[in-house]
């Protein structure tokens, strides 16, 4: 079961408790393949969604918090959960970040040595700098991955001599 609480107290239990989500299927074994993401999406007409997913299965459950429930029609509910679904898209799911992965794991199997090394520390750089969600700290690291994408992959045909 896992709680939902809104406050900044340092005891849970001084803030408080929104709602409850059962999260079922959680695998027995190592840490890693039980952990649980969970993501809070929110809207200014106070409807919060809140998704848990069971990284080792991929096991999805949410839940929907209104902070006056009734208040808007089901209709309305559903076209703001809809508005919210833009927020929802993780920065590793934009077209530019996916190409530099992309792109990146391409070129790390044609390479090796000091350059393969250097290229896990670049793309590792990257994937932190996604999971962070912070935009700068992604377009830097983006950034200077392409550019040694370029680097690795040299002159495209034509380019040279000019």
């Amino acid at each position: 079961m896992l709680e939902i609480f809104q406050g900044e107290n340092r005891r849970v239990e001084e803030n408080l408790l929104l709602g409850k989500i059962k999260v079922k299927g959680i695998p027995r074994g190592p840490k890693a393949d039980r952990d649980v993401e969970v993501r809070f999406t929110y809207d200014l007409n106070g409807i919060l969604e809140v998704e848990a997913v069971v990284l080792g299965t991929g096991r999805k459950v949410k839940t929907i918090i209104q902070e006056r429930p009734g208040k808007l029609s089901p209709r309305e509910l559903e076209k703001a959960l809809d508005a919210m679904q833009a927020l929802k898209t993780h920065p590793r799911e934009d077209q530019p970040n996916r190409l530099a992965l992309a792109w990146g794991q391409r070129l790390y199997r044609e390479v090796s040595g000091t350059l393969r090394r250097e290229l896990t520390e670049r793309l590792d750089a990257f994937e932190n700098a996604l999971e962070s969600g912070d935009k700068e700290r992604i377009e830097d690291a983006r950034n200077d991955l392409e550019i040694f994408l370029s680097f690795l992959e040299g002159p495209s045909p034509g380019e040279e001599g000019e």
